[in-house]
């Protein structure tokens, strides 16, 4: 909607509500000699709100500073995070090279302990090879070994 529309609709409603009207007290920047009730107001008044508004828009180009600055602070922490994400990747990778070396160690004593029941049960052959051996050799009969009877 445009501005007079706007304005006339206020005043519409205004006038079958049946308040008065004060539409150019609202609106001070037109010519107020036509309105009798805007007749009390120092025009230095005006003169005043001018000189805010320009101030506003030194505050305005201060705010566009601030937001400038705001960005390359936010680009720069985004930099730094990035290069963190990418530290936190070689801390992942060596904690991966980590956990793989213990599991290679795991697996190494596995082996290992493979290797020696392996050892073990072939140690245990070898005596009971020996002492049928030598039982053979003496003339007896093995014994029997049969536990599941």
């Amino acid at each position: 909607m445009s501005f007079r529309k706007i304005l006339q609709l206020s005043m519409a409603v205004t006038v079958m509500s049946g308040g008065p009207i004060f539409a150019q007290s609202d609106f001070p920047e037109g010519d107020t000699s036509q309105y009798p009730q805007n007749v009390g107001q120092d025009p230095l008044d005006l003169q005043q709100d001018r000189q805010d508004l320009r101030g506003e828009h030194r505050t305005l180009q201060q705010d566009n500073r601030d937001i400038r600055a705001d960005r390359q602070d936010i680009r720069q922490d985004e930099e730094a995070l990035r290069h963190g994400r990418q530290d936190l990747q070689s801390d992942r990778r060596i904690l991966r090279a980590d956990r793989l070396d213990q599991r290679g160690d795991r697996h190494d004593f596995r082996v290992d302990r493979r290797e020696k029941q392996q050892d073990r049960y072939d140690l245990r052959a070898d005596r009971q090879n020996r002492r049928a051996d030598r039982q053979e050799a003496s003339g007896s009969h093995p014994q029997r070994t049969d536990r599941h009877r």
